[in-house]
């Protein structure tokens, strides 16, 4: 046996019937200069519209080179990323080395070589570390003087978790319609009814302390929750037996299961949004799957194919911006009137049209980040000479647009924002309003079918997805667990 050789190599040589008497010693001639590895950290993009670049650039880099901050949303450049399946966030914090195959001695003359307008243009990027690529993000967040306003969102309802007791005094009907609760353990207010002359029963005239979809909790005091229908029957039996009795004591409380219907828009060209919204994490010790919050997605401008630098022509066919030039008008409506065009909810659903010059060469003045680098237009953009995009919305929220006015009182795409989808602004109202979370909520049932314990939060946002694709539709309970503890914990009054 060979000393302190490996089994593996020993049979391996074996196998050739050689000893290591057989092997030759390397000797400094033997050894010639290593053929390096390709440099995966290197990336060449290539540029073909006559469009922004689309790149926000960080300039007084300590370290001498220009650094891509990021790729913004509705930019050509992130449009690049995404032709070539790359993903526009890797692209933070790189460094740009060569513009049309040059590597420019100067950062001057490479922002120079940025800021020509011509195409195709190409650019190699080395892409950097996590580390750099921070470091840039927190430079440009405390460089910032003025951050981003925060969106406008839906109000959260107050979360009630308590109990409210109602006095019936008159001799009338009550004038409720009450259904099963959803998982059978009482009743539910349904509706208010109204006498046959059109006379407001006793129960609506306790507006704010009775609302549709509330649990009746107890009668005359009597606990009427219960799992099985066991509440339910008791309920029914104690309202037959009692409730023409006065006084009459119902007691109310918040529901704990909140059942939402998730539709796809049928006035959109395409998806908005959907089960890829829906953050999930799974309680360990209860095995419930909760509700983690919510991703923003695409807005329907981005999804248009609408890109920074655009022109906002017409607004539901009535001129704005260049639009007015186009057909003739003397004037134009000023950028704070478009604004509140696409505000008024009259207008919608409204249609959008954007249009996309053929050149545009006019050169940007410099600061530390550069959006629209080489791409202001030269002269007035003319319809013979441009293209179009068309944007539909059912309402404001949908547009994610931040337009601003150029010369000719034209108007262009300075951004564009993610926007909340579907799913979230239907379930914004049951947000905590105390900490802006939802993980007081579970994911109870997925189209009815209850989540088994053994659910993982894949196997529920799958769920939600096949529903959403092939129905086009998902109807997701959530269950307030604070809540739902609260109610079986009550007992009789």
């Amino acid at each position: 046996m060979n000393q302190g050789l490996s089994p593996f190599w020993d049979v391996l040589l074996r196998t050739a019937k050689l000893g290591l008497e057989d092997l030759e010693v390397a000797t400094q001639k033997d050894i010639v200069e290593a053929t390096p590895e390709p440099d995966n950290a290197l990336i060449e993009l290539v540029w073909r519209e006559r469009l922004p670049l689309g790149m926000n650039l960080l300039l007084n880099d300590e370290g001498g080179q220009l650094k891509v901050v990021d790729f913004p949303r509705g930019s050509q450049a992130r449009t690049v990323c995404e032709g070539r399946n790359l993903d526009p966030n890797d692209f933070k914090g790189a460094a740009i080395i060569a513009v049309n195959g040059i590597r420019y001695q100067t950062e001057d003359d490479l922002f120079e070589a940025l800021r020509d307008p011509s195409r195709p243009k190409t650019i190699q990027f080395e892409l950097a570390e996590s580390e750099d690529a921070e470091r840039i993000r927190r430079f440009v967040e405390e460089s910032q003087d003025n951050p981003k306003t925060k969106k406008p969102t839906v109000m959260a309802d107050d979360r009630d978790i308590s109990t409210r007791d109602v006095d019936f005094m008159d001799d009338m009907d009550l004038g409720i319609e009450f259904a099963n609760a959803h998982d059978n353990t009482g009743l539910v207010v349904r509706k208010f009814l109204e006498s046959n002359d059109g006379l407001v029963l006793a129960a609506e005239r306790k507006k704010g302390k009775i609302h549709v979809g509330d649990l009746l909790t107890h009668v005359n005091g009597k606990l009427v929750v219960g799992e099985n229908g066991s509440g339910k029957i008791l309920a029914l039996k104690l309202l037959e037996a009692e409730g023409k009795q006065r006084p009459l004591r119902l007691t109310f409380a918040d529901p704990y299961l909140h059942p939402i219907v998730y539709e796809q828009s049928q006035s959109l060209p395409f998806v908005i949004g959907g089960p890829v919204e829906v953050l999930l994490k799974e309680d360990k010790e209860t095995k419930r799957i909760l509700l983690d919050g919510f991703k923003e997605v695409d807005s329907v401008s981005e999804k248009a194919g609408v890109l920074l630098g655009d022109y906002l022509v017409f607004v539901n066919g009535v001129s704005v911006g260049a639009g007015c030039r186009w057909m003739g008008e003397r004037s134009a409506p000023s950028l704070v009137q478009v604004e509140e065009m696409l505000r008024d909810k009259s207008k919608y659903p409204i249609g959008l049209t954007f249009a996309r010059p053929q050149r545009q060469n006019k050169e940007r003045g410099r600061d530390w980040t550069s959006t629209l680098l080489g791409s202001a237009p030269e002269q007035a953009i003319s319809m013979e000479t441009s293209e179009t995009t068309c944007v539909a919305a059912d309402f404001y929220e949908q547009l994610g647009l931040d337009l601003e006015l150029k010369a000719y009182s034209d108007i262009v795409v300075k951004d564009l924002q993610a926007i909340s989808g579907p799913f979230q602004l239907s379930t914004q109202r049951l947000r905590d309003p105390q900490n802006d979370t939802y993980n007081h909520l579970s994911v109870d049932s997925i189209n009815g079918e209850f989540v088994p314990s053994f659910a993982t939060p894949n196997l529920v946002k799958s769920a939600m997805e096949r529903s959403w694709k092939s129905e086009k539709r998902v109807e997701v309970t959530y269950c307030d667990n604070d809540m739902k503890k609260f109610i079986f914990s009550l007992k009789d009054k």
